[in-house]
């Protein structure tokens, strides 16, 4: 017994000299974020993990991308789903800021998932400061991947927010006080360091260290090389430098030579990931248009130019409350094939291979605004969609990236390699190969069936010319790219001022962001009201059809 009590006594001893100091014990099962992050392979982990943030941003639900689809008239829908209802309408309205509005979820949600995922991706390279994965080449790794997600996500969040606050490895995450936040700053900056971002991903990317990705770090199906990491950085890096732009005069005064290079040097094939909702790999938008109703249908006026028949002439000039949709013709195999609408509706389940569009069976029409009301359905995932939304989806294509290159050669009047970028998808598609084109004034080939037709106001009428070559390359983008990568139509049409008059040219960093930071928000943007303000887009390229004041 005496050997037991002394036992006992020595073990209180700790205890005993401790009562004058507060008691300090490690919770091994729930430890601080300092202590996981110290250790290599949760450290990694957290790396890895980072680019699973920024994906859910831009692919799952409860985004602005639905709003800037409807907005970009790359769909259409009048559903008050995603706030898409007020967001469709033309004239244009302001966009709603306030506690309680309709859509303020969903800019809060776009707005805090790219923060976060920027968040972790800088905490992870502050970490790797004090760490090491374990070899050089993990080291080399990590930091790549680091700054890529980290680049991946300050440039989304420059394309819809006006502002965000810059996450940044020298942040010191201790500090929890207001005034360690960092500040918000306009979109050019937070794009600035985006680019920023990409080019040291790129540098370690093209160093000595040789490392792979491994194919569970972005759901690929085998391991990514180095030299097929880099490629992928440089085309992200082409795709962020120009996104930010708000205005024609923006996206003209981009650097397109750096583009250009990072366009030519990128990948080579569609960027694919193996999507599994089940696993936080989920690729939300095609469970709603695929959807029974209102949900999706082609805006009519988006897609009239494929049309050869002169339907589409006569309905621009047709007061906007007798306009119908229509049976349109035409050589762009994207689209189906028929002189009726029953014939085109062969094949509505499996499309055929390089078929992107289906005309809907008439029993699923829906009432809806006479400007954008079609009979065609985008129907190029339909079968992603079935198996579940599993499976390889392109969420970077090999034609967006070229499609790039394209635009930054015709600004460089550069027709001959415009033309090599342009042709690819346009003669897939069954049209004439661009040949010869030394100028803007030069159209399209195919003469009374030439693809794409451009409405064109002459301040009395419509008329429809062939386009030339910057609208064939136009056409191709927004044909390969719609609904792969993030707000493609809404990005680019901004830019090339294609966006219906009053557009507001992005969203307001969110309340609750404002709130948390005890800062005043900003409770309406945009819309006919600020023309002139810099808040709206101004008069668009197609004219009075999209204006604040509509035929």
């Amino acid at each position: 017994m005496r050997k037991h009590l002394y036992f006992l006594a020595l073990l209180a001893v700790p205890w005993i000299g401790a009562c004058s100091e507060p008691l300090e014990v490690k919770n091994v099962n729930n430890p601080n974020r300092d202590d996981v992050l110290a250790q290599p392979a949760d450290l990694e982990n957290w790396i890895r993990d980072s680019y699973n943030a920024w994906w859910r941003g831009v692919f799952n639900g409860q985004n602005v991308q639905p709003q800037m689809r409807v907005m970009a008239l790359e769909n259409h829908s009048e559903l008050a789903n995603y706030n898409q209802g007020p967001r469709y309408l033309i004239p244009r309205n302001f966009i709603e800021n306030t506690r309680g509005a309709a859509g303020a979820g969903e800019i809060s949600t776009g707005f805090d998932r790219f923060s976060n995922a920027s968040r972790s991706a800088a905490l992870g390279l502050s970490k790797l400061n004090d760490v090491t994965l374990g070899s050089a080449d993990a080291d080399a790794r990590g930091r790549a991947f680091a700054w890529f997600t980290l680049g991946l996500s300050l440039g989304y969040l420059s394309i819809p927010f006006d502002s965000a606050a810059i996450a940044w490895p020298t942040d010191d995450p201790a500090c929890t006080a207001l005034d360690c936040l960092p500040q918000l700053i306009g979109y050019a900056e937070v794009n600035a360091k985006a680019v920023e971002a990409l080019d040291s991903a790129a540098a370690i990317a093209a160093g000595s260290v040789a490392f792979t990705i491994p194919s569970s770090w972005m759901r690929q199906g085998a391991t990514v090389s180095q030299a097929n990491f880099l490629r992928l950085i440089r085309s992200y890096r082409a795709v962020i430098r120009i996104a930010a732009a708000r205005t024609p005069a923006e996206r003209a005064a981009v650097d397109w030579t750096s583009v250009i290079a990072d366009a030519n040097n990128g990948i080579t094939a569609d960027f694919e990931t193996d999507a599994e909702p089940a696993t936080g790999w989920s690729i939300s938008w095609p469970a709603d248009n695929f959807r029974a109703g209102s949900w999706h249908a082609m805006h009519q006026f988006m897609i009239g130019g494929a049309d050869t028949t002169g339907t589409f002439l006569a309905w621009l000039n047709t007061p906007r409350a007798g306009r119908v949709q229509f049976l349109m013709q035409t050589p762009d195999t994207r689209f189906p094939t028929g002189d009726t609408r029953a014939a085109q509706q062969t094949g509505q389940v499996a499309l055929p291979p390089g078929q992107y569009y289906r005309n809907r069976p008439a029993a699923e029409d829906t009432p809806a605004d006479p400007l954008g009301n079609s009979m065609y359905d985008h129907y190029r995932f339909y079968a992603f969609n079935a198996a579940g939304r599993v499976g390889p989806f392109p969420i970077l294509t090999k034609a967006e990236v070229d499609l790039i290159a394209a635009e930054g050669y015709l600004r460089a009047n550069d027709f001959t390699n415009a033309m090599v970028k342009i042709n690819p998808t346009r003669t897939a598609a069954g049209l004439p190969a661009l040949a010869g084109i030394t100028s803007l004034n030069d159209p399209v080939p195919g003469g009374t069936a030439c693809v794409p037709r451009v409405p064109t106001w002459t301040g009395s009428a419509y008329t429809l010319p062939c386009g030339n070559i910057w609208d064939a390359m136009k056409w191709e983008k927004r044909l390969e790219t719609q609904y792969t990568n993030f707000a493609n139509w809404f990005m680019d049409s901004r830019g090339w001022g294609d966006l219906p008059e009053g557009t507001p040219v992005h969203f307001v960093v969110p309340w609750q962001e404002k709130d948390t930071r005890r800062a005043d928000f900003i409770t309406a943007f945009g819309g006919c009201g600020k023309l002139g303000t810099g808040e709206s887009t101004g008069s668009s390229t197609y004219g009075p059809i999209i204006s604040c004041s509509p035929i």
